[in-house]
């Protein structure tokens, strides 16, 4: 199948494929930060328009047992840990657990957070050397031990 996408309006974008004379309209759903979390498209007549979540990414092979250990949180001591086989778990003293959900690269989301993440950074030879917590109020740097 082929379908013709032009832009237009904002994250609005009009689908048209000539063969069964269809046009639509499918709008990118955006997060807090601007990452696209969804796709809503009017895909069947007659219903409300159906909307795609975007789903959750594989993390690359090794990303786990390498952000694993212990962190320097603003004067506070921050853990990230594994549960179970693939679950990736981050605390920081005085708060909750938080779930880790692969989002893309070295980016996770933080589940039931909307608009807050953390970003494992990397160096030139693959080490973690830290991490970037944001959130709507600001930025958390933190330092890998």
């Amino acid at each position: 199948m082929n379908f013709t996408v032009a832009h237009y309006h904002y994250g609005t974008f009009e689908i048209k494929n000539d063969i069964w004379n269809y046009n639509f309209k499918a709008t990118f759903i955006t997060d807090a930060k601007g990452d696209i979390s969804g796709l809503s498209a009017p895909i069947e007549a007659g219903v409300k328009d159906i909307r795609f979540t975007r789903r959750t990414v594989k993390m690359a092979e090794g990303l786990i047992e390498s952000v694993i250990g212990e962190y320097d949180v603003e004067g506070m001591t921050g853990r990230v840990y594994k549960r179970g086989e693939n679950t990736l778990m981050a605390y920081v003293s005085g708060q909750p657990e938080f779930e880790l959900v692969p989002f893309k690269d070295n980016k996770f989301t933080i589940k039931g957070w909307p608009g807050y993440s953390v970003e494992f950074k990397v160096d030139d030879s693959g080490k973690v050397t830290g991490a970037v917590a944001s959130h709507p109020g600001g930025v958390m740097v933190a330092r890998k031990r």
